[in-house]
């Protein structure tokens, strides 16, 4: 048993180690877009409890506690109502993604076995009685499995040469990057950026250093106080929209909070673009990333899938929709450009032109205003697509 217990010690271990991993990545893509993918961050959460639960068994069942019939009993029921949640919540994709679910299911009832020859062990009396045989002891030899699972799960969370990375302002972004990076020059706030971007983040200053990553005081830029009264009354809204109890539902309390936010964010950029001598970037919306993201893996001639324009919908607020219908004008006039005889570039562009209008019949209802903002364009074939995409909504 001491084998066998082993074997799940060091299972959970990796899996400790991946829950972490997989929970970082999860926190720097929300970063990214300002929103989480519930089912994920679910999932991850879950299997989170499932790796300690691993752990926690398989050093139970290395020292012989009756700890392991209760952590095994709980592993089990916490796995299985995983994976009959994840069949609805969570369907495989691909192959890749179906072989890895039926990795996990063969996983599980591995571990039912295993789970028996512990019962077996509880039958026989098998178990040392580290604190007595009542229930006391029990209880005490789980503290002490918690306890200790609790160390390995620390240690495996903060291995040696870990930095704690605070959030806050004048942070290097993004924050998992290494502070002692030999890569990355010390930050010296008298040098101006070279390339100056605007983009909020929350607990930052909106403008950052576009080539070192560095968040820069915008104090130090340069700007007139008007200026830097209204990026300060500006990313004040923003910030305003942060939840510090759970970060990953942070928002706007109102669509109209959001409204001014995106029309002041248009005075910013454009008294950022009178005064800054350099050159300066606008990353305020999402739109390229989510783009990137939705067409990654699509053939060149298809579209993306629906689940890639919801995810892309969801992902959406009022500058965004914004900056979508921007696009759908420049695709207008650049498709009315495009000789007749070429049909390919003429496809292209109408391809793009047909994702956006499908990922703006998707977003929440409470934007229909914006996207029928769109009808007012000077462009007939935007109004046609955001026409289209009006009509969508409603079906």
């Amino acid at each position: 048993m001491f084998v066998l217990g082993l074997f799940y010690a060091a299972g959970g271990i990796v899996l400790v180690r991946r829950m972490a991993v997989d929970t970082m990545l999860d926190k720097a893509i929300a970063a990214i877009t300002l929103k989480t993918d519930k089912a994920e961050d679910t999932a991850t959460r879950i299997l989170t409890v499932g790796a300690w639960l691993t752990l926690a068994s398989g050093l139970a069942l290395m020292a012989q506690s009756r700890a392991a019939v209760v952590l095994f009993a709980l592993n089990i029921a916490l796995q299985g109502a995983y994976l009959v949640w994840a069949s609805r919540a969570r369907v495989p994709e691909d192959e890749a993604d179906r072989q890895g679910r039926q990795a996990t299911i063969n996983a599980y009832f591995i571990y039912i076995g295993a789970f028996g020859l512990v019962i077996l062990m509880e039958q026989r009396g098998l178990w040392r009685p580290w604190f007595g045989t009542g229930l006391g002891g029990l209880a005490a030899e789980l503290m002490v499995a918690g306890l200790t699972t609790a160390a390995f799960v620390w240690m495996v969370w903060n291995p040696p040469g870990a930095r704690s990375r605070k959030g806050g302002r004048g942070r290097t972004y993004p924050d998992f990057l290494s502070d002692d990076d030999d890569d990355q020059p010390a930050y010296d706030p008298s040098i101006p950026p070279v390339r100056l971007r605007l983009a909020p983040e929350y607990q930052c200053w909106p403008t950052w250093d576009d080539a070192s990553f560095y968040n820069v005081d915008p104090a130090g830029l340069g700007f007139s106080d008007a200026l830097l009264k209204r990026l300060e009354d500006w990313d004040a809204l923003f910030q305003k929209s942060y939840n510090p109890d759970d970060p990953f539902n942070s928002g706007f309390a109102s669509v109209a909070d959001e409204r001014l936010w995106a029309d002041q964010a248009i005075a910013v950029w454009e008294g950022i673009c009178e005064e800054w001598t350099g050159e300066a970037v606008n990353k305020i919306s999402h739109v390229p990333y989510l783009m990137e993201t939705a067409f990654e893996g699509v053939n060149a001639y298809a579209l993306p899938g629906e689940e890639a324009l919801q995810r892309m919908a969801n992902n959406c607020g009022v500058f965004e929709i914004r900056d979508v219908l921007f696009r759908l004008d420049e695709l207008a006039a650049q498709r009315a450009a495009v000789p007749d005889w070429d049909g390919d570039t003429q496809d292209d562009i109408a391809r793009v032109q047909e994702f956006y209008a499908r990922a703006l019949a998707r977003v929440a209802g409470k934007y229909r205003e914006d996207v029928a903002a769109g009808l007012a364009s000077p462009e007939e074939e935007t109004r046609r697509w955001v026409g289209l995409a009006l009509d969508r909504q409603l079906s």
